[in-house]
């Protein structure tokens, strides 16, 4: 008589061991009062996936796993491995590495093979493990604070500038735009000629050009730093005109506009 022995279970595989693993972090993690999204920050993993094994009372069976997977991603597994441990750590990288081996899947499919097995994402590559970069400022504020005494500047400004000052061209720009904005506000006329020849000396294109400008009116350079009077109230009366002539043409008539133009600024 044959003796029927009962089969043994077959053993977890690898990515039913990950999952398991995940869930398990993401529990301690909420046991310790975090939300899900620090969760989701600290291990990295997407947040909806967090939610989702969250709600989850007990880790997912070896089945359940099984059934996540995609065959084309199991087919292809050692490959990505190999090009993963190689160096290729992003999804650009890694793609480009494997597509050239045959990989007949997209991008999309790397993506989340590299989500559910090492944790990246596009957000949180990993060049972001430094600190965070500088947002890019306008030229209007570096303008502003090259203006500015380097006393009166804020820390982050003075960082900012410190690190844009180790190039020797904009080391040699803040060399002429801060001395001509000392000139204009302290009225100091006479050191123009000084500024000009230094600026046209600089060998930089813009300042050479600008430096000329101001030598072809020299005279009403020098008057409008001399003399307290000012064309700030008429440039401003005539920008006001244009304005108002770009915001009611086509909807107004003449009389309209000429009254517009002729009644008192409201205060």
């Amino acid at each position: 008589m044959i003796k029927h022995t009962a089969a043994e279970p077959a053993a977890p595989s690898r990515e039913a061991t990950r999952q398991q693993q995940w869930w398990q972090a993401i529990h301690d993690r909420l046991a310790q009062g975090e939300s899900l999204s620090a969760i989701a920050r600290a291990l990295p993993r997407d947040r909806q996936t967090v939610r989702r094994d969250a709600r989850m009372a007990a880790p997912p069976s070896p089945s359940t796993t099984g059934r996540r997977r995609r065959p084309q991603q199991d087919r292809w597994q050692a490959m990505l491995e190999a090009a993963w441990a190689a160096g290729h750590q992003t999804v650009a990288a890694l793609y480009e590495a494997v597509r050239a081996q045959g990989y007949p899947g997209g991008r999309s499919t790397v993506y989340r093979w590299l989500v559910e097995h090492h944790g990246v994402r596009r957000r949180r590559g990993a060049a972001s493990a430094g600190p965070p970069a500088d947002p890019p400022l306008r030229p209007r504020q570096w303008a502003t604070w090259r203006l500015q005494r380097w006393t009166t500047l804020p820390r982050a400004a003075t960082r900012r500038l410190s690190q844009r000052l180790e190039d020797p061209v904009v080391r040699q720009i803040w060399t002429l735009v801060h001395p001509l904005g000392v000139l204009v506000r302290h009225r100091r006329e006479r050191a123009l000629a000084g500024w000009l020849r230094r600026a046209e000396a600089s060998g930089i294109p813009e300042w050479v050009r600008f430096a000329q400008g101001l030598q072809r009116d020299e005279a009403a350079v020098r008057a409008a730093i001399q003399g307290p009077w000012s064309q700030g109230r008429t440039e401003g009366f005539n920008y006001r005109i244009k304005r108002t002539i770009r915001v009611t043409y086509g909807r107004a008539s003449f009389p309209l506009l000429r009254a517009r133009v002729l009644a008192p600024r409201e205060a």
